[in-house]
């Protein structure tokens, strides 16, 4: 048996599907090379398919960071604050997937307002439960 077939046999299945899809993400902002440049055709409202998949795995792409940052900061009391740039990003990528780019929706005083009064609400029951816990612990002692 040489060192290649050594090494495939420790690999289980389940850590090389893992490393297949780390692989396959990591790469997701540059899909879009796999397209021409000189398409003329327009496509979901950008001006050719290379252009939307650029955008939008660009978009895929960051959110995916935001989502393993909020789930690796389980138990962690800043965790709440995440919510807002995982939502804006959120938010974002469905602009462009669902091409609601001109619409009042997508508009920068609307997803501004909207994350803002998000991170306030989110602010607001964050310390809410924090001092509803805080009190339930003094009750039972």
């Amino acid at each position: 048996m040489n060192w290649t077939q050594k090494i495939f046999k420790k690999i289980s299945l389940n850590n090389y599907i893992k490393a297949m899809l780390l692989i396959f993400l990591a790469t997701l902002p540059f899909i879009h090379d796999i397209f021409p440049a000189d398409s003329t055709e327009r496509f979901m409202g950008f001006r050719n398919t290379r252009i939307f998949l650029y955008a939008a795995n660009s978009n895929i792409f960051s959110l995916i960071g935001w989502y393993l940052v909020f789930i690796l900061a389980k138990e962690r009391e800043f965790r709440f604050a995440i919510l807002v740039p995982l939502g804006l990003q959120a938010y974002q990528t469905a602009g462009y997937v669902f091409n609601i780019k001109k619409t009042h929706f997508f508009e920068f005083e609307f997803k501004f307002a909207a994350i803002i009064i998000a991170a306030i609400f989110f602010t607001i029951l964050f310390f809410r439960g924090k001092t509803f816990i805080k009190k339930q612990k003094l009750t039972d002692e």
